[in-house]
């Protein structure tokens, strides 16, 4: 009967993760429908996908070299399967949904390994909702598509054969992990020593060591042995991505080298000043991270050792991405507070087994009113709030859009109706919210990108066939990192007479070589 009873609560928690699984990939592929989607990442992904399948190890146009040039990922080969199956955006952002949410499963699963009898399925389940909604677990949803937003479903299953002793299991988890970004071989080493800590401590760490030295002796080495082969793994990577990108970032030789680098590329300094700049910003943010089920894990605090790095990142950053939910970068603190909080919520109850019940009821009661009243605090600001996409504050329209921000409309239906009467082979310059409309085409750049396609001169020198803008989108309009935007780039080159509109319509203005 037990086991019967675990089984329809197992269902439930997929029938959740299933629901959410299903809005949430609704939402990102009507967002690329409708135009709102980006080059960065969605485009860049795709668009390198589709240079893999003709033939080009990754290269993308974005990038003006292979994917491999910008991010050490062995995990695109996974990704290429797939797309070789379904070569289509829809693809990538409906298997990011998929990893997002059915992380929930491992979490719960490995809660209910802990617990065992002193399980209780209320706090875990509130728990469960907390996690497909907290702005930074599924925050990357909004930020199209980036391989970081997958971390958690194999860190969870890492955690969850862990817990199990499935050496196997958390091996192939681990590996998956380390392959969608080379830099997230440190959180495999602080996860290793969080676990393995967590585990002998619970009889006294330094008593075991003592009476067991050979057999310490014996983990201390495997340890230093995963550390050395860990560090070799990232100067592979960092070699590697310095030769296709044409970038030295292996070369940080030093200290000092490593902090300039951190300032340079992440505007990461180790001060008080950019620890206070953006504070309120970064309090509120912490403060959901609390609130949303992340208070239990204080009875498993060891496995948030992972975590410190993405604190020290984020919260020293002068750039709002870091700590703003609605980018990839929460997808590398969510797996670390969430399985803590759902190991220390499983502490939590074993404990209070052995408590009057008058105590047990009253903290269950109190820790299930905080997070149900974060849970209605978050599904205003969420994606399908009809007024989280008016309120002017970072947890909503600006990166948490509502749906209700993306229409249908007949801008969409021009772009891909063009799309569908040119030749794929058609050089062409865009935008950076209709880049992934194009992303098959092997010719198509973007004037909007981290590496455009040369100075300014070269790109009005370029012989484009088609160059082609959304005047109702805000990228129409910007000029921030080429010096021009697409509307004077468009007036340019009305008025040399090299071309002439081939289009104009419902917003959309395609202009076609003479």
């Amino acid at each position: 009967m037990k086991r019967a009873d675990a089984r329809k609560k197992l269902i439930l928690v997929i029938i959740v993760s299933t629901f959410f699984f299903t809005i949430y990939s609704y939402y990102s592929i009507y967002k690329y429908l409708t135009l709102n989607a980006t080059g960065f990442d969605l485009g860049i992904y795709s668009a390198s996908l589709h240079g893999y399948l003709d033939g080009n190890f990754f290269y993308s146009t974005l990038l003006n070299t292979s994917f491999f040039g910008s991010h050490f990922s062995p995990f695109m080969y996974v990704l290429a399967l797939f797309f070789w199956i379904f070569p289509h955006n829809s693809t990538l952002l409906v298997l990011q949904s998929l990893l997002i949410t059915f992380t929930a499963i491992p979490l719960y699963l490995t809660y209910m390994k802990i617990a065992g009898k002193d399980s209780k399925f209320i706090n875990v389940f509130v728990l469960i909702l907390c996690y497909e909604l907290a702005p930074y677990s599924i925050g990357p949803i909004a930020f199209d598509f980036h391989l970081m937003a997958l971390m958690p479903f194999f860190y969870s299953w890492a955690l969850y054969f862990f817990v199990t002793k499935k050496a196997v299991g958390e091996a192939i988890s681990l590996a998956f992990m380390i392959s969608l970004h080379a830099s997230f071989i440190l959180f495999f080493l602080l996860y290793m020593a969080a676990t393995r800590i967590s585990r002998y401590a619970k009889h006294g760490l330094f008593t075991r060591m003592r009476n067991d030295l050979k057999k310490t002796a014996i983990l201390l080495s495997i340890y230093i042995v995963l550390i050395l082969v860990s560090v070799e793994y990232f100067l592979i990577a960092t070699n590697i991505r310095d030769f296709y990108g044409g970038t030295q970032y292996g070369n940080i030789t030093s200290i000092h080298a490593l902090l300039n680098y951190l300032n340079i590329r992440y505007r990461i300094s180790y001060s008080l000043q950019s620890l206070e700049t953006y504070s309120s910003t970064k309090l509120v943010f912490l403060l959901f991270v609390i609130i949303l089920g992340g208070f239990y894990a204080i009875f498993s605090p060891l496995l948030l050792l992972p975590s410190i790095p993405y604190f020290l990142f984020a919260f020293f950053s002068l750039n709002n991405p870091y700590f703003d939910p609605g980018y990839q970068y929460t997808a590398m603190l969510s797996p670390v507070i969430f399985t803590a909080s759902f190991v220390g919520l499983a502490n939590m109850n074993k404990r209070q087994s052995n408590k009057k019940s008058l105590f047990r009821v009253a903290g269950r009661t109190v820790a299930i009113g905080v997070m149900v009243s974060a849970i209605v605090v978050v599904s205003g600001i969420g994606y399908y709030s009809p007024i989280g996409g008016s309120i002017s504050n970072s947890f909503s329209g600006q990166t948490l859009p509502s749906i209700y921000n993306f229409h249908d409309n007949m801008t969409s239906e021009t772009i891909f109706e063009l799309r569908e009467n040119i030749s794929s082979n058609t050089c062409l310059l865009t935008q950076n919210n209709l880049y992934p409309e194009f992303d098959a085409f092997p010719n198509a750049y973007l004037l909007y990108s981290y590496i455009s396609v040369g100075n300014l001169s070269n790109l009005y020198s370029r012989n484009f066939t088609y160059i082609i803008a959304d005047q109702s989108s805000n990228f129409y309009y910007q000029n921030d990192l080429v010096g021009t935007s697409m509307e004077q780039f468009i007036q340019h080159a009305e008025s040399s007479g090299k071309y002439s509109i081939y289009i104009e319509k419902y917003g959309i203005i395609a202009l076609k070589r003479n």
